[in-house]
Order: structure tokens, then C-alpha cells, then sequence
């Protein structure tokens, strides 16, 4: 779902420079997302700020209670990369 809602939004634009940006969040028992922050960028800010909104946006499912179990309360930490990339024929003719 995350993907999507960022492959949605980057597609909508023609300012968004190709990159990959890598955000950095928690996510608690009941699928919360705490704290999303940008870890990496190597493109621009626009980049960041559409793959920041996706993770912020995202309604992500509560935890199996196995999983809640093996963390002991804790939150489950996740990195999540964004590749905006050109096709093998758009980068041919570059």
C-alpha cells in the first residue's frame, strides 16, 4: 500500500528528479507509524517529501499477536526505500 500511494503521487508529477530516498520509522502493536523521518535522499526534496507523505498517509494492519509477543512491547523499527528510477529505454535515451 505504501508503494502505491508513493508510485501514485510521483506519477502525478513532472517536477520529481530520480533518486532514492530511504525513510526511517517505528511502527507500534496496532500498525502506528511513529516517527517517520528521511534517513538517505540522493534526489530532491521533492522526492523525500512525497515518500515521507505515502508512510504518513499509509493505514498499515495491527501485528499478529505473535509478533507482538516476540517484541515484547517494543516498536517493530523499519527502513523503507523508494526507488524513483528512469525505465531502461528512458535512460538509453538520455
Amino acid at each position: 500500500m505504501i508503494k502505491f500511494i508513493f508510485s501514485r503521487a510521483v506519477e502525478s508529477r513532472t517536477d520529481v528528479s530520480y533518486g532514492v530516498t530511504v525513510i526511517h520509522c517505528s511502527i507500534d502493536k496496532d500498525g502506528l507509524v511513529i516517527g517517520p523521518r528521511v534517513a538517505s535522499n540522493t534526489s530532491d526534496t521533492m522526492l523525500a517529501s512525497i515518500a515521507l507523505q505515502a508512510v504518513v498517509v499509509a493505514r498499515l494492519p495491527a501485528m499478529p499477536p505473535e509478533v507482538v509477543t516476540e517484541l515484547e512491547g517494543k516498536r517493530l523499527g523499519m527502513d523503507i526505500t523508494f526507488d524513483y528510477l528512469p525505465m531502461p529505454q528512458e535512460a538509453a535515451q538520455r
